[in-house]
């Protein structure tokens, strides 16, 4: 009997080990970044966890372009639009992520409002209905948990309609 056939594709590149946070604005400019917006939570801002990630950028000629610490711990469109509003008024290139779940669900939303143009996210729900490339995405997840830093998912709640809403592409 033929072996049964196996396939796994996860093109995610995963950087891990010591010093993995000060590359991040060495990685960030092999892709033609130089001003990523920091989406995180006030838990991970107010436990100074945004210093080491601060302080690689003092030695670079990147800057943070703007830190947006108001993710809640249940995220919604509201939010997501407010973050991606934020990252085009401060003409920002990229996304960094820093927290769990819900962080890293509102930054990858974030991520295609702003790469896709608009701000009607509803229009992306389902799979595979992103068109464009996204911007340079990067996660540091500050929990153990599903593992959403190397998945093509995110799920946001429409707080008027009381849904969450998938996206997967």
């Amino acid at each position: 009997m033929a072996k049964p056939y196996y396939e796994f594709f996860c093109p995610v590149k995963v950087i891990a080990g010591h010093a993995a946070l000060e590359h991040i604005p060495f990685e960030l400019a092999s892709l033609g970044s130089k001003r990523p917006m920091i989406i995180t939570d006030k838990g991970v801002r107010s436990n100074n966890l945004l210093a080491p990630i601060e302080a690689a950028f003092e030695s670079t000629d990147a800057v943070i372009g703007f830190i947006f610490d108001d993710v809640p711990p249940d995220s919604s469109l509201e939010t997501v639009r407010k973050a991606a509003q934020l990252y085009r008024d401060n003409n920002c290139d990229a996304i960094i992520a820093i927290g769990g779940g819900s962080v890293i669900d509102t930054s990858k939303a974030t991520n295609i409002l702003v790469s896709e143009g608009g701000d009607d996210l509803l229009k992306y729900s389902g799979a595979h209905n992103l068109p464009k490339p996204l911007n340079p995405f990067f996660v540091i997840p500050t929990t153990s948990g599903t593992g959403s830093e190397v998945t093509m998912v995110a799920v946001v709640s429409d707080t008027e309609k009381n849904v969450k809403m998938a996206f997967a592409s």
